[in-house]
């Protein structure tokens, strides 16, 4: 690997950040805003600052000068971002100009974020849970529009919030703001200059339990007519299996749904199936199976190429445990179960 003189790493750590910036794909507003590349979320938080030339993102907490910001954006090694932007810019190094530097596609970057391992304020999202209610509107879609059965929202512990401003007035009140923030139920909006929720309100409110029962995160389903973000969690946190305990004591002979989000299960369970769902093909993990590989499992995955992905990862990882995915076909007419389970009520009626 090349040598870089330190002055070299001075040079490049002083060039205009907001140019760099630019060089990498991140599109900025005036006040140099735009949306942190390293986590979901709805409004701008990461901040490129031309006067300090660093960058920080007030959502995430991450950091730092020229080289970092190029080492987060494009998942590279220090030494790897330097020779990025010596190549870049032309910088003449006598070290490495006769060497061959490592191409990057800047067009299709990679990111890889170190993150650190998600831990609960349990809690902090119990009382959410608890104190929570279901509003009008909430009841309204998910009695009238979905059809849902009511004991199934009663069972899976579906609550809403209403008032994004009023949640974190309440929220804030009881637990501190310092311990919101790190529970990632609030974050620090740059424009509007206050806290908000990492919630797009209105929204339901969907409990994730582990294995034993113990709350392990909350996933909001926004009402919005047009949502920025359909669904939502608290920042920083891990997404699970919706409804697991229900399926933990089933035996290998009953049969158990997969569905992509918890309204595609709350139909499922409405008609009386044993249901989990998985929040979307991106939010599967491999080490989801252990709880899966003994199960009859079913699924009908949406028509879509989320769902056909989604139904690929689960039945490839069950494989090499053993086991296997039936695959069910949904009515090319309906997106998902959810669609599908209304027509069908609607029918009957």
């Amino acid at each position: 690997m090349a040598y870089i003189p330190p002055y070299i790493i001075e040079k490049l750590n002083a060039l205009p950040i907001t140019d760099v910036a630019e060089k990498l794909g991140i599109s900025m507003n005036s006040r140099g805003m735009t949306l942190c590349f390293m986590h979901k979320e709805r409004f701008p938080s990461l901040h490129v600052c031309k006067k300090k030339n660093s960058y920080h993102c007030y959502g995430c907490g991450e950091g730092g000068g020229v080289i970092k910001l190029v080492e987060k954006k494009l998942g590279l090694k220090f030494l790897d971002a330097a020779q990025w932007l010596i190549r870049t810019y032309s910088i003449d190094v006598p070290n490495v100009r006769n060497k061959k530097l490592l191409k990057i596609n800047v067009a299709q970057p990679k990111c890889k974020v170190e993150r650190k391992a998600y831990v609960p304020d349990v809690e902090l999202l119990c009382w959410i849970m608890e104190t929570a209610k279901l509003s009008d509107l909430a009841k309204n879609f998910l009695f009238n529009v979905r059809q849902y059965s009511p004991k199934v929202v009663e069972k899976c512990g579906v609550k809403s919030i209403t008032k994004a401003d009023k949640f974190c007035e309440v929220v804030v009140n009881k637990f501190g703001q310092d311990r919101c923030k790190k529970a990632g139920v609030i974050k620090w909006n740059f424009e509007l200059r206050k806290y908000i929720t990492a919630f797009e309100c209105p929204c339901l409110l969907f409990p994730f339990y582990d294995e034993n029962k113990k709350l392990f995160t909350i996933q909001g389903r926004s009402l919005c007519e047009k949502p920025l973000a359909r669904f939502s969690f608290p920042i920083h946190s891990d997404s699970f299996i919706f409804n697991l305990p229900d399926i933990i004591d089933v035996d290998s002979e009953t049969p158990v749904y997969i569905a992509e989000g918890g309204t595609d299960c709350l139909a499922l369970l409405s008609e009386g199936k044993k249901a989990i769902a998985i929040p979307g093909a991106g939010a599967f993990k491999e080490e989801y199976v252990k709880y899966l590989k003994d199960k009859n499992l079913f699924m009908y995955a949406d028509n879509d190429v989320s769902g056909k992905s989604l139904f690929s990862k689960i039945d490839d990882a069950l494989r090499k445990r053993g086991n296997y995915l039936h695959s069910l076909v949904l009515p090319l007419q309906y997106k998902d179960y959810s669609e599908y389970y209304a027509a069908k009520k609607k029918s009957c009626r």
